[in-house]
């Protein structure tokens, strides 16, 4: 069983699977312009809370959770669409995948999400959402976390979710609170723990 952000650290004993975000750039083909200007732009856009003045090493872990929230979607193979926008401009940020009623949010320090423009784009889409947090540490490396989404007449948040991979499946165990429910992704979409059986985590 892997971590699938590539952090590795405290990950439960399990069956070894893949990692899907070792290599590999979440923006090839872009110019360094591009790299550069496209974070900025699209939070100034969507409302995220963000610095005025980027650093490196924000723009470097700007890049890292895009790059985690895209091996998300090819771990499950799910499809983003590219073709009619589901949501207005001023998400660009926001990944969506209609077919698994799913948005997927990069979120960093320096460019945090703000949860009710998330959820306006749950309300919006209709869709449940995954935020990919990237967590500085004062010592130690930095902290990959995730916050599920479900949607509804009023969103549901799970928070500090870390990701395991198993099986060539992905779930979403409860980082703190083991009596949290945990949750799978699927092409369908993210399935609770009531609804999948078979699989145990250590601790849980």
């Amino acid at each position: 069983m892997t971590d699938v952000t590539g952090a590795g650290a405290g990950a439960p004993d399990g069956n070894a699977g893949d990692d899907p975000v070792q290599g590999g750039s979440p923006a090839s083909g872009w110019s360094e312009e591009m790299k550069a200007a496209a974070p900025a732009e699209a939070a100034a856009k969507n409302g995220l809370k963000m610095k005025k003045y980027l650093t490196d090493t924000d723009r470097a872990e700007e890049a890292d959770a895009l790059r985690i929230a895209l091996a998300i979607i090819r771990k499950v193979g799910l499809e983003l669409d590219t073709k009619l926008p589901v949501l207005p401009p001023d998400f660009a940020q926001f990944l969506i995948a209609p077919q698994a009623y799913l948005l997927i949010v990069p979120s960093t320090a320096a460019n945090r999400a703000d949860r009710r423009k998330v959820e306006a784009a749950m309300r919006m889409a209709q869709c449940d959402a995954i935020i990919v947090n990237i967590i500085p540490q004062i010592s130690g490396p930095r902290r990959i976390l995730f916050e599920i989404g479900i949607d509804g007449l009023t969103p549901v948040w799970h928070s500090e979710y870390l990701s395991r991979g198993v099986d060539g499946g992905l779930y979403f165990i409860p980082g703190h609170d083991p009596s949290g429910p945990m949750f799978k992704l699927t092409k369908q979409g993210l399935k609770s723990s009531a609804d999948f059986g078979g699989i145990r985590f250590s601790g849980y």
